[in-house]
């Protein structure tokens, strides 16, 4: 329902001139990419609750907003978005329209992440023991400079338990998160290396339970542990220590920010 009501609201949006606008640099837009965990070091449940966090965060972002929602796998850096929308500009009663659509978003967006959870874990050359999530800079990179010009925010949301096991790493190694200690991972997280440099982008890193997992295969270590291990990665993507201080430009947890919870 959601995707036959948005594919409608959008056709008729581009007869009203929205994106116009934007082209003329009259209206700055949100700019949000999303990339959701679907690796079986997730159970079925998190997927869920992976989903549902990402339509809030949609649902709260007001238009104009650019916004798409990728699947974190072995082929992160290459996979179809499972989302992928551009909303213009709203007068009147087409932001009454657009909001009753998105009423239906948290349900498709599950539909979907779970479907590619089942694929990806049990279909057909199935490699579910892959979470290539340090490539997803490669892919977030090139999506934010297309909009720098233009935008009035660029968000980069990654839902994830945050376990990097993955074979393709610009660190020259394969690097595997499952384990209950990963101080060694650390150190060389924290080694010099060329990562994409995602200055003026917000970045939000939310495990979707920071609880004991809700069907996972695999062992996690301890919470900081992987919050240490990601900002040493972001230390290398043009985040300095004092951007990682606060939550305005860097935020690690189990829920949404403060930001995501009302429109912004």
């Amino acid at each position: 329902m959601y995707r036959k009501l948005m594919v409608i609201l959008l056709l008729c949006l581009t007869a009203v001139g929205g994106n116009k606008l934007l082209a003329q640099g009259e209206v700055q837009e949100r700019v949000l990419l999303i990339f959701c965990d679907v690796t079986s070091s997730l159970g079925v449940g998190e997927v869920a609750k992976g989903a549902r966090l990402a339509a809030t965060i949609i649902q709260n972002a007001m238009p104009p907003v650019r916004y798409r929602v990728v699947p974190i796998m072995l082929s992160t850096d290459s996979v179809t978005p499972v989302l992928d929308e551009d909303v213009p500009p709203l007068i009147g009663t087409n932001r009454a329209t657009y909001r009753k659509t998105l009423e239906s978003l948290p349900i498709y967006l599950e539909e979907k992440l779970k479907a590619q959870y089942a694929d990806v874990n049990n279909g057909p050359g199935a490699d579910p023991n892959r979470s290539c999530i340090i490539n997803s800079l490669e892919r977030a990179v090139p999506f934010f400079n297309q909009y720098r010009k233009h935008a009035r925010e660029l968000d980069l949301v990654i839902i994830s338990d945050m376990i990097e096991e993955c074979a393709k790493s610009p660190y020259q190694q394969i690097i595997q998160l499952n384990r209950t200690d990963i101080k060694n991972e650390i150190k060389f997280a924290q080694g010099k290396v060329s990562l994409p440099n995602l200055a003026g982008v917000r970045v939000t890193l939310i495990i979707p339970s920071d609880g004991p997992a809700d069907d996972a295969k695999h062992v996690r270590p301890p919470v900081r542990q992987l919050k240490e291990f990601w900002m040493a990665v972001f230390s290398q993507a043009g985040f300095s220590p004092a951007d990682m201080q606060g939550s305005d430009r860097f935020y690690f947890g189990p829920d949404l920010p403060d930001r995501y919870r009302r429109p912004w």
